[in-house]
């Protein structure tokens, strides 16, 4: 997405950053930011990482970023938090544990993982990387394997056996046939064997019983992160690797947003205890705490894109940047008043950028345009450069937002250089 990149490259402070997330410890912070261009930015510093982990205040700004970032990476995974206070209680469905298990094969794969999650979802322990992906089950066509240790392994794996798959986290046997269906996948896997040898694999509807496609190979994820041994979720992030980039956002909100659920689990966990809701021998559960967490992270480099000051009592930062951000009006429909700002925005200098929610819109939105003499085109290609006083119709969805103005600075003065998130220059 070179479209998106290249105004940020012009930037001196820019690469400044990006170098600063490569050395040393601790927190970058960059203040002055607002919703509407913080996807954009964790794109900017992070579009090279291996793998990007985004923290946010809570489940709901979480979704938020979540579907920001989509935009940029397609294939970003959101990792909810399990209700911490409500362990016991009974949930029908398994929606949250495919998300999270989702993240996890992202996680263990080669391609470059995207996750976004809430700051309670650092709080409860899981399985460790080595016994995630230890449990992990690979069947390949023409190799020999036991169905008895394969239903074993499933069941100890967290599946269901039942009559027929229906849903995810479910498996069934008829004979030499295996049905499973890992919640990783969006179908359920048909294993035939002749004999010890695994003579077919197919992904097939679930409905329809129909194939949809052989396959040779599998690898099937558990159906819950706490296999094996347990223990923080950082630690799935090594403290010297450095091909995983951080982001906090708000961190003051998110210490703040850890502090409230720890002290209400301990308070919690207290009550049930006077009680007597544990049974004799009961594990008590544990969770990783704020100040656990907040270490954790400030042992990491990481950045922080926040609206406000960072407070450094909790947070180890080590260098600051600054960013100043000019809102302006929605149109409210008006295609009359955005033709104006275009033709502003134009005169001005700027790159500018308009996203449409459907292929056929933005190619009508440009024509449009154009009837209004607005010099405005369309295009798919994403690495295409935008020019000064450019405008480009492109196909894409991003959470409705007023467009913003930041400039990145690192002293009293601003650079001239600046982005517009939608319209940039």
């Amino acid at each position: 997405m070179q479209m998106f990149l290249k105004p940020l490259a012009e930037l001196a402070e820019y690469s400044e950053i990006r170098d600063r997330m490569g050395r040393g410890r601790g927190i970058v912070s960059l203040t002055g930011c607002i919703d509407a261009h913080k996807a954009h930015m964790i794109y900017g510093l992070s579009f090279d990482a291996e793998k990007v982990l985004v923290i946010t205040e809570n489940d709901m700004t979480a979704r938020v970023l979540h579907e920001d970032l989509s935009f940029y990476y397609p294939e970003a995974a959101l990792y909810p938090a399990k209700d911490l206070l409500f362990y016991q209680a009974d949930i029908a469905s398994n929606l949250l544990d495919i998300q999270r298990l989702r993240a996890f094969r992202a996680l263990t794969g080669e391609k470059q993982a995207v996750v976004v999650l809430p700051a309670s979802a650092l709080m409860d322990r899981v399985s460790t990387r080595e016994s995630f992906t230890d449990a992990c089950i690979a069947l390949d066509l023409g190799d020999e394997t036991d169905l008895d240790w394969l239903k074993k392994q499933l069941t100890l794996l967290g599946y269901e056996r039942t009559a027929a798959v229906n849903l995810p986290g479910q498996f069934a046997v008829r004979g030499d046939i295996l049905d499973v269906w890992s919640l990783t996948e969006d179908h359920p896997y048909r294993i035939e064997l002749f004999g010890d040898e695994i003579d077919s694999i197919r992904a097939f509807d679930a409905e329809s019983q129909r194939s949809v496609e052989e396959l040779p190979r599998v690898l099937i994820f558990p159906a819950c992160d706490s296999v094996g041994e347990t223990g923080p979720f950082l630690d799935w992030f090594p403290e010297n690797e450095r091909s995983t980039a951080f982001f906090l956002d708000e961190p003051g909100r998110i210490y703040d947003a850890l502090k409230v659920t720890e002290d209400e689990f301990r308070e919690s966990v207290k009550n049930r205890m006077e009680r007597g809701d544990y049974k004799k021998g009961e594990t008590v559960p544990e969770i990783t705490g704020v100040s656990e967490i907040t270490a954790m992270l400030n042992r990491r480099r990481s950045v922080a894109l926040s609206s406000l000051d960072t407070r450094k009592s909790s947070w180890d930062v080590t260098d600051v940047f600054g960013a100043t951000v000019q809102s302006t009006a929605g149109y409210m429909g008006s295609f009359d008043l955005l033709a104006q700002d275009l033709l502003k925005y134009r005169k001005r200098g700027f790159r500018v950028i308009v996203l449409s929610g459907s292929r056929t819109r933005a190619k009508r939105l440009a024509q449009d345009l154009s009837g209004l003499d607005v010099p405005a085109f369309y295009t798919e290609n994403q690495d295409y450069e935008v020019q000064k006083g450019q405008i480009v119709v492109l196909y894409g969805h991003r959470r409705p937002l007023r467009p913003c103005e930041p400039r990145i600075r690192v002293s009293a003065d601003p650079p001239r250089g600046h982005y517009r998130d939608g319209y940039l220059r």
